[in-house]
């Protein structure tokens, strides 16, 4: 049985536009796939405490100098590190909370990314322990992305990219929905097509709708405002896919 692990972000909660893209996704591809299963983890119910000293002590240290207190510390921390371990791909659905993660969010990264026990360092520097996965993330922000006056950097999913490759997560896609008419998009196109973006096959090309465009989660509405609303579209799908590509030049 296949499994993924569903880690949610939002404290929105089923009000969340990213959460109501990856749960309408998920479940279309559940209802096409029934042997999947899927193991939630939604960090807005059950936050996760922020590393303290000891925490910090006891992840530097080998694990055969830990006593047991120290273990008891990291206890948490090894569940979550078994619970990603053991998905055969991971979806993440978070918002966009001041250009990057929301705490939360970025407080599980904390708990699963630790030396000697899902990277290690050599002369390369930081190299992965985990097998390589899909990790597949649904972003929801509150402003356009588009490299240009008005735009918004975008400071998490760079970040979510690299700290996923660190542990040896390298199969990384994300889309970015940055309106209602994104959300509303990306779970009909999920209906047309149930199997196309969470199960292992990326959202990464560009599929018209008539006279609507999905660059890489990027919806573009070329009829919306006209020649001039059309060009700054096309700049906008342009900087994105610089922005988010990958080596092979596909944008993510």
């Amino acid at each position: 049985m296949n499994t993924m692990l569903h880690v949610s972000a939002s404290p929105r909660h089923m009000d969340s536009h990213s959460r109501k893209a990856a749960v309408a996704a998920i479940a279309e591809l559940q209802e096409h796939r029934p042997a999947w299963q899927v193991i939630e983890r939604d960090l807005a119910l059950e936050p996760l405490p922020h590393p303290d000293a000891a925490f910090v002590q006891a992840s530097l240290m080998p694990d055969a100098l830990r006593n047991a207190a120290q273990r008891a510390v990291l206890r948490q921390s090894e569940q979550l590190i078994a619970e990603l371990a053991s998905a055969d791909a991971i979806v993440l659905s978070t918002p966009m909370h001041n250009f990057t993660l929301p705490s939360v969010l970025k407080a599980w990264v904390d708990h699963v990314v630790r030396p000697r026990r899902t990277f290690r360092l050599d002369a390369r520097g930081k190299t992965g322990l985990l097998h390589d996965r899909p990790v597949r993330v649904v972003l929801a922000c509150g402003g356009s992305l588009v490299v240009a006056p008005g735009g918004q950097v975008d400071f998490a999913i760079p970040y979510l990219r690299y700290v996923f490759a660190v542990i040896g997560l390298r199969d990384f896609k994300a889309i970015a929905l940055e309106t209602a008419i994104d959300v509303k998009e990306f779970v009909r196109r999920q209906r047309s097509h149930p199997t196309g973006w969470i199960s292992i096959i990326a959202l990464t090309r560009a599929h018209a709708f008539g006279r609507r465009t999905v660059h890489s989660g990027v919806l573009i509405h070329a009829d919306r405002m006209g020649p001039r609303y059309a060009a700054h579209t096309s700049a906008r799908a342009k900087a994105w896919r610089s922005v988010h590509s990958d080596d092979d030049g596909i944008a993510t």
